[in-house]
């Protein structure tokens, strides 16, 4: 049985959205697989809550609320309450009210609140609901960019292949939540799409903005900046128009974004760069902004020293959530370098950075439980898989595994435990 087949998704794209199956293979695979995914978690999502009951203990959990009001019941419970979880709820409450030094809501980057602000006021200040439709229309789009950007470099079976191992993966749970990964994937993506094309002030923009968006976005400098040597050098020669040599000052406005914020948070904001009077290196301020530190006892480390503490907590304290975001972190490992020159060099780059960057985040209870969501957004890993896992007993062994423990994640973040 060939699972997720190119036919199987157009016949579930026909019978679900009744759309043409004439339509630009990217939106049709991009469409499909999302409805299908996106419907899949909802049902499940739903017998979970049936099933567990959490809100039988609301008034226990009520102080994870920061003052919301819980929406835990009717229709309105199923179908908006089951997502209004961790971090959804920090966004939820700055689009809200803004932001506090005081309350630690500084350690989330503006621009994701700021469009759940914006949409939730058209929508009657459900600013809930608008940070649904934020992140789900985010997602269909990067699912769309992710096709038309593996296409460049392989045939439409890998970009199908990319999107669907991206939809499942571990922590694509957080892809359909309120939370920042869609949105920071789909302009991580448009930012490479576009520097792909030679358009680099629309790259630096995205660029920009992704750096708003979340401490990660300021990474895609490195990349973008080998992309643009690479364009200029005279190897490229007849692939496509070089860029001007002007062209790669519009990379600058990546790390403009990340400074951008910090000024915001020390000027306006009055906040502290250092947490309890320690002076940090203003890249360790990027990555980990003092509230996060302060308030999540985040720290950035060594990632070597942070797998061995991930490693000793496997032995001391072994389970599914402490063994699997080690064995996810290490595997994207594996497949990046085994597909190196496969992936266009910046690509490549990328996602090792994005790697380097997940496992260097250590958070104290299970240092490597942000793992699957931190990596979501290097895209690079699911073109890589893509590449690899094209039939038979490697593409059945990536959806088996990757769809079981999404479905593990989302269980876990249902019933209010930590899911990353």
């Amino acid at each position: 049985m060939r699972l997720f087949s190119p036919h199987s998704v157009r016949s579930s794209l026909a019978k679900v959205t009744k759309y043409p199956l004439s339509l630009d293979p990217a939106l049709r695979t991009a469409l499909g697989i999302f409805v299908l995914v996106r419907l899949g978690l909802s049902v499940f999502a739903v017998a979970v809550m049936w099933r567990a009951s959490p809100y039988d203990k609301i008034e226990s959990l009520r102080y994870l609320y920061h003052g919301l009001q819980p929406v835990a019941e009717g229709i309105p419970g199923i179908l908006l309450g089951v997502w209004q979880r961790w971090d959804t709820l920090w966004y939820q409450k700055i689009a809200t009210v803004g932001y506090s030094v005081a309350d630690g809501s500084t350690a989330f980057y503006p621009l994701y609140p700021l469009l759940v602000h914006l949409l939730g006021r058209l929508l009657f200040e459900n600013y809930l609901l608008a940070a649904l439709v934020v992140s789900n229309a985010a997602c269909l789009g990067s699912f769309y960019v992710l096709f038309k950007l593996t296409q460049m470099d392989f045939d439409q079976g890998v970009a199908a292949r990319a999107v669907l191992y991206l939809a499942i993966a571990p922590g694509g749970i957080f892809l359909f939540s309120g939370y920042t990964e869609s949105t920071l994937l789909l302009l991580i993506l448009l930012s490479f799409y576009l520097a792909r094309r030679n358009n680099w002030l629309l790259a630096g923009i995205f660029g920009c903005l992704a750096a708003l968006t979340k401490a990660f976005g300021v990474m895609l400098i490195v990349p973008l900046a080998i992309e643009y040597i690479m364009q200029r050098s005279s190897n490229y020669a007849g692939r496509g128009p070089r860029p001007s040599r002007r062209s790669g000052v519009y990379l600058l406005l990546i790390p403009a974004g990340t400074l951008g914020y910090l000024v915001y948070r020390v000027k306006v904001l009055a906040e502290s760069l250092s947490a309890e009077g320690s002076v940090r290196p203003v890249i360790l301020r990027l990555l980990v902004p003092s509230a996060q530190e302060r308030f999540w006892e985040d720290r950035f480390v060594l990632p070597w020293d942070n797998v061995a503490l991930a490693l000793k907590q496997v032995v001391i304290e072994p389970s599914v959530y402490t063994i699997a975001p080690l064995a996810i972190g290490l595997l994207y490992l594996l497949v990046i370098l085994l597909c190196w020159r496969r992936l266009p060099l910046s690509y490549g780059i990328f996602g090792l950075v994005m790697i380097v960057a997940a496992l260097s985040f250590n958070l104290l209870a299970n240092p490597l439980a942000r793992v699957p969501r931190h990596l979501l957004v290097a895209f690079p890993v699911f073109v890589a898989l893509g590449s690899l896992c094209r039939d038979g007993l490697s593409r059945r062994l990536v959806v088996y595994l990757s769809s079981g423990l999404l479905l593990m994640y989302a269980a876990t973040f249902v019933i209010w435990s930590y899911a990353g």
